[in-house]
This record gives C-alpha cells, sequence and structure tokens, in this order.
C-alpha cells in the first residue's frame, strides 16, 4: 500500500478509527472537560507565546467551536500546527488560522461551498480584501473564517478527517502536517 510505503498507513487506520467514533463536528458535550483538553494542548505546545492570554483563547476556541458545531479540540490542534496560538502573519497566511488571500477570494466565489454563517460575514465585509483585512487585526474572526475554510474542506472530502487537514493545509508536506494533527487530536481527546 501506498501510504505505508510513506509510513502513514497506521496513523490513517487510526484516523478511520477515531473518526468512526469522535465525529469532528460533533459539537460540544462537557464544557468543563473540553475547557481542560484545550487548555492542555495550548499549555503543552512549548512554541505558544507567553503574552498569548490562554484562557481567553480556550474561551474563543469554545464558544467558536459551539456556534460552528465542531469539536472544539480539533480546533485547537488545528491552531497550535497553523501558528501556536499567535495571531500572526506567516508567509503565505494570515492570523491564527493561516488564511490566505485565495481561500477568502474562493469563499466569495464559491459561497455555497461553505456554510451558511459565511453570508453573514460577507453582509459585513462586502469584497475579499475587506474580509483578508479585518481577519489579518481579528483573531475571533480569523478563527470563525478558518473553521467554514475546514469545514468546506472536510464536506469536500466525504467526512475523511485526514484528507480533510491535508486539503487544509495543502503544502507538500499535507501528510505529515496531517498526521501529526490527528495524533494530537487522538492524544487530547482520551484526556477525559
Amino acid at each position: 500500500d501506498r501510504l505505508r510505503s510513506r509510513g502513514l498507513g497506521d496513523v490513517y487506520k487510526r484516523q478511520q478509527l477515531f473518526s468512526a467514533k469522535s465525529n469532528p463536528w460533533m459539537g460540544i458535550n462537557n464544557n468543563n472537560d473540553k475547557a481542560a483538553q484545550i487548555m492542555s494542548v495550548i499549555s503543552d505546545d512549548k512554541d505558544c507565546a507567553e503574552n498569548v492570554n490562554k484562557f481567553q483563547m480556550v474561551q474563543m476556541i469554545l464558544k467558536t467551536a459551539k456556534e460552528f458545531n465542531i469539536d472544539p479540540v480539533v480546533l485547537a490542534c488545528i491552531i497550535r500546527k497553523e501558528t501556536h496560538f499567535n495571531h500572526v502573519t506567516g508567509k503565505n497566511g494570515q492570523g491564527l488560522m493561516q488564511l490566505t488571500k485565495i481561500s477568502i477570494q474562493d469563499m466569495f466565489q464559491r459561497p455555497k461551498v461553505y456554510d451558511k454563517k459565511l453570508e453573514q460575514i460577507k453582509m459585513k465585509y462586502k469584497t475579499p480584501e475587506a474580509l483578508y483585512d479585518a481577519i489579518k487585526k481579528n483573531p475571533e474572526l480569523n478563527m470563525k473564517v478558518g473553521v467554514i475554510l475546514f469545514k468546506a474542506k472536510y464536506n469536500a472530502a466525504n467526512g475523511n478527517l485526514a484528507k480533510a487537514l491535508e486539503n487544509y493545509n495543502g503544502s507538500k508536506a499535507k501528510r505529515s502536517y496531517a498526521a501529526k494533527i490527528l495524533n494530537m487530536i487522538q492524544n487530547y481527546n482520551t484526556l477525559c
């Protein structure tokens, strides 16, 4: 098998088992457990800047996860891998979720592919440029738009979390990126 030859067969097998028992769109069952899990994801990140307010970040992740019916641990693990919880400008992306100009433009060109909550955001930010500028400055908006993008990738991958993560990343190292996030998700979702 191609996946085994790349050393990812076991990770993908675990992902299939994991996604069968814990769908990333499962919502929030117990806020206290999830808050503790998210705090662990943040606190265990040795690259997280000291100026990150961990309690505010936990609350923002819980709020966004609830709004979009996603497991907050999945969201926290994506943010950890993308930016270590620092709202930064990257080489190609912006903010916590490292959103690109091309992704924002696609949201305006193909809105039906994305969550209907995108329409509310587009009512406030009328152009891709306006939204892109806003996500640079507003971490909560960046997180929401990032979840909308990830959810579209998840739906396009027919519920395959590994494929959705690969497509969210899009780089040459996308399989490694997906495998690292899947391992984090599995580790932190078994804490409580």
